[in-house]
């Protein structure tokens, strides 16, 4: 019995349609969903608002640098990097629970969460042993002609890894 559905969710069309798959297979059997993204460095979320405040950081930081020497511009650095980690977390959570409301919608318990810092293919593997997941839906999306032949990366590395079962949804 499917109890236990990890929906790899990379805001994809396919990925949407993976969604609406294990929506329907939990509906079935009584199952949960575990709705996750992984996320390997800061992204494409970050707002105007987040972007005109680092662009201030780094000019302070290139004057301490003058100023100071290098240990201080790593620092700051750092702490830069740090900031882009906790937004971008904080951007896809909210499209993570955006997703979700489809689910709760349908009366299927749902679960979100932002997989941060690692290869895609790994965490979301990672992440599935972890949980005990029984199977894995995500999408896979043809980018280019000899793409075509084969699936994502992503999906490629999840289906050859995971030690459950997996549903690629195109």
């Amino acid at each position: 019995m499917i109890k236990k559905i990890l929906v790899a969710y990379d805001f994809e069309e396919q990925s949407q349609r993976a969604l609406q798959t294990a929506i329907q297979i939990a509906k079935n059997g009584c199952g949960e969903i575990y709705l996750v993204t992984s996320v390997e460095k800061p992204g494409k979320t970050i707002d105007e608002r987040t972007r005109r405040y680092y662009h201030k950081v780094l000019e302070e930081a290139e004057a301490r640098a003058k100023e100071e020497g290098i240990a201080v511009a790593s620092e700051v650095m750092s702490e830069i990097m740090e900031t882009l980690k906790r937004h971008t977390i904080i951007d896809y959570e909210k499209v993570l629970e955006k997703a979700a409301a489809e689910a709760k919608t349908a009366g299927v318990p749902v679960q979100t969460k932002v997989l941060y810092g690692g290869k895609p293919g790994e965490s979301i593997v990672n992440f599935a042993k972890q949980e005990k997941i029984d199977i894995i839906a995500l999408g896979s999306s043809n980018r280019g002609p000899l793409d075509k032949l084969f699936l994502g990366s992503v999906s490629h590395y999840v289906t050859v890894k995971s030690n459950c079962a997996v549903l690629i949804v195109k």
